[in-house]
Formats: structure tokens, sequence, C-alpha cells
């Protein structure tokens, strides 16, 4: 496989006993694996072993930084060149993630605390739901007759992911 271009793969349930065995087999054929999981039939430390059989550390919150990249790119269309400096991609960065901030904080104020009484599964499918639509719009060339648009929902993304995260870190 390109380590140059490698797939990424994203496997639901990636921490349990079957995700966790499915991670190590992806991994040692080449691919990138992202892992979200709820953590209601596994635990964490689980990472530590695919770790130690592969010697790769599957992503677990990349969906945060896959909704940002996915507003950059949105912004920056594919290029078959590097067509900016590492300073300006983390600029770019900065300000999608600063955007996803400040949604998040004026939903929690709409909304108050109401997310911290979700369950960490619940998250994980709307996160999925979403990945879902973004793949619908780009699959009709972004010609919604009505629809939040790409952008909205890796912000939903985002934010889903750093409900999950801080829930996570909760527990």
């Amino acid at each position: 496989m390109n380590t140059r271009m490698k797939k990424k793969i994203l496997v639901a349930g990636g921490t349990g006993y079957i995700g966790s065995h499915t991670t190590v087999e992806l991994q040692n054929a080449g691919y990138e694996v992202v892992i979200i999981d709820d953590l209601s039939n596994s635990n964490i430390e689980v990472l530590d072993g695919i770790e130690k059989i592969t010697g790769i550390r599957p992503e677990f919150i990349a969906l945060i930084n896959y909704g940002i990249v996915g507003l950059i790119q949105l912004e920056k269309p594919f290029v078959d060149e590097v067509d900016m400096t590492p300073e300006e991609a983390m600029k770019l960065y900065d300000k999608h993630a600063q955007e996803a901030l400040e949604l998040m904080l004026k939903k929690n104020h709409d909304y108050d605390e109401a997310w911290r009484s979700m369950r960490v599964s619940s998250y994980t499918d709307f996160i999925l739901t979403k990945i879902q639509r973004v793949k619908e719009i780009e699959d009709i060339a972004g010609a919604t007759l009505v629809s939040e648009g790409i952008d909205a929902n890796y912000m939903d993304i985002i934010n889903y992911a750093v409900f999950g995260a801080i829930k996570m870190g909760e527990k």
C-alpha cells in the first residue's frame, strides 16, 4: 500500500473484542484506523494492547480533527501539490477550531448543560449520522433542496466528539 496516501478507515466499536481485532488486522494491512467507541463494553486501555501488537496507536478522538480538516478542505479544495506552509495550515486549523468552540458555547447557552445527561453512545450515533449526511451531500454535489450544508455537519461532528471526549474523561 502506498505509505504516502494511506487509506483511513473508521472502526465503530473499535475497542471491543471484534473491533480491536479488526483494527489490528487493518493496521497490519497498512490502513490508518480511527476508532469511535462509547466504551460501554470495553475500556480505553485496549488501545495500549493494539499499540503493543502493531506498534501503532490508533486514533480514538480523531473525529475532532476530522471535522476541522473537513472544514479546511471546504475552504481550500484538493490540489496535487503543497499549496500552503505549515504555519498557514495551523492558522486555518486554529480558525476553524475557534469557530467550532464559539458554536459550541452558543449551543451550550441555548440548551444549557443538557448534553451532560446524554450517553457517550448517543454522541457516537449522532457522529455516524453526520458522517453519512456529509457523504450524501457530496454524492449529489451539494445540490440539496433543504440542507444545513456540509460545513454545519462537520461542526456538529466536532462538537459531538468534544462532548463525548469530556464525558469519557469524567468516567
